[in-house]
């Protein structure tokens, strides 16, 4: 069971993180479609993660 709680704090660490690389991405001169898109798509796939784990269904 502990595996769960590890997971999910995993992924919201990755999250916070994903946060910051976009904020510091717009900031820093990285604000190509290419890079600022990757982001919000990873960031929509960690969102995903923690609402399969949550039992949540945004859609």
């Amino acid at each position: 069971m502990g595996e769960l709680p590890d997971a999910f704090a995993f992924i919201q660490s990755l999250r916070v993180a994903l946060l910051r690389m976009e904020q510091w991405g717009q900031v820093g001169g990285l604000e190509s479609p290419e890079v600022l898109g990757f982001l919000r798509d990873l960031d929509a796939v960690v969102w995903d993660m923690v609402d399969q784990m949550e039992g949540n269904d945004r859609g």
